[in-house]
């Protein structure tokens, strides 16, 4: 853990307080634009990055405690729990908007069964998770989402080469969050120290 003083301490809390406020909002406003484009254009894919999209700004929300800290108080204790019954629903969602967009089901067939494997298995975690394991339940999680950001790059990448070229912008998009994910990691581990510029680092 890490001591603060006073000022460092509401530093901190108000550069948090800032970051959310940026963080939740542009969620909020990628949603309701692709509410609107899902409900002009009729297409699947728009659905399920919207299904996405919820299920990844809610568990961030009780992730970063917010819910509770304005509304429930009293239930702060369940917010672990929450997090991980919802986190197998956000990968599932993903799997499904990855499916859709870089329509793997006719480009890469093989990649498309592993998505749908995955997902039954994360069915299932699920049941395990609300059954009461939710320490296995959540290492299961994790492997299993590290496994799907490292293996969907590859799935945009061999898409794009078959002539798919929208898939240009996922591979972007997937690129960036893998880097942007490994320096969480590092600051995580300690590599990068902790400080003032390390703590902007983490928000971002």
């Amino acid at each position: 853990f890490n001591l603060y003083n006073e000022k460092s301490y509401k530093w901190n809390f108000e550069m948090g307080r800032s970051f959310n406020t940026f963080f939740y909002g542009a969620i909020l406003m990628m949603l309701i634009y692709n509410m609107m484009l899902a409900a002009n254009l009729k297409s699947k894919g728009y659905l399920y990055y919207i299904i996405y999209v919820s299920t990844f700004l809610t568990f961030n929300i009780f992730l970063d405690g917010i819910v509770y800290e304005d509304f429930l108080r009293n239930f702060s204790r369940n917010a672990q729990q929450v997090r991980i019954i919802v986190a197998p629903i956000v990968l599932c969602s993903f799997i499904q908007f990855t499916r859709v967009y870089l329509k793997t089901s006719v480009y890469l067939p093989k990649f498309d069964k592993f998505f749908v494997g995955t997902m039954i298995v994360a069915g299932f975690v699920f049941l395990f998770i609300v059954s009461g394991n939710w320490f296995l339940g959540r290492s299961i999680l994790i492997v299993m989402g590290m496994v799907i950001m490292l293996i969907t790059p590859v799935a945009a990448y061999l898409t794009i080469k078959k002539g798919f070229s929208s898939a240009k912008f996922f591979l972007l998009a997937e690129s960036l969050f893998l880097i942007s994910g490994s320096v969480y990691l590092l600051y995580l581990s300690q590599i990068i120290p902790h400080s003032s510029s390390s703590r902007v680092i983490e928000y971002i």
